[in-house]
């Protein structure tokens, strides 16, 4: 039981060593832009600073940023390692598969359909909801 332990949370750890690197080579660039947009805009509303615009607390300079961004990127992979290292470690306590045996396979086929559909409908509904109720909470309306 020991050795599929360790072969479980080692799987696990390599999977979520490949996903933090898939994230950051896919999304770091672009979150790297987003940020330099951001420090542009601020340095733009200096002027306004001195205007009588107080800052929002969202920027560097009001005392927002909690962690740099080497911290973040550092986490990415702990969070997604961290994440995926106890998923493999539960998969070890999953009961052995058996042998389907007469189970017909148009029973199976139907069931992943209906699993598919239910996880469309759910995570579609959930960002019209969330989506709707954030337009309503931006126009003042929700309270």
């Amino acid at each position: 039981m020991a050795s599929y332990l360790r072969r479980g949370v080692a799987a696990g750890l390599l999977a979520g060593l490949l996903a933090g690197l898939f994230a950051f080579v896919t999304g770091e660039l672009l979150l790297d832009q987003a940020i330099g947009l951001e420090e542009s805009n601020y340095q733009e509303g200096q002027a306004l600073a001195t205007h009588g615009y107080e800052g929002d607390g969202d920027t560097p300079a009001d005392g927002g940023e909690t962690f740099s961004r080497s911290v973040r990127k550092v986490g990415l992979f702990f969070a997604t390692g961290l994440f995926s290292t106890v998923v493999g470690g539960l998969f070890v306590a999953l009961p052995a598969a058996t042998d389907p045996g007469e189970f017909p396979a148009g029973g199976l086929w139907s069931f992943r359909l209906s699993s598919v559909g239910t996880q469309l409908v759910l995570w579609t509904g959930s960002g019209v909801v969330f989506g709707l109720l954030c337009e309503r909470a931006n126009h003042g309306e929700l309270c």
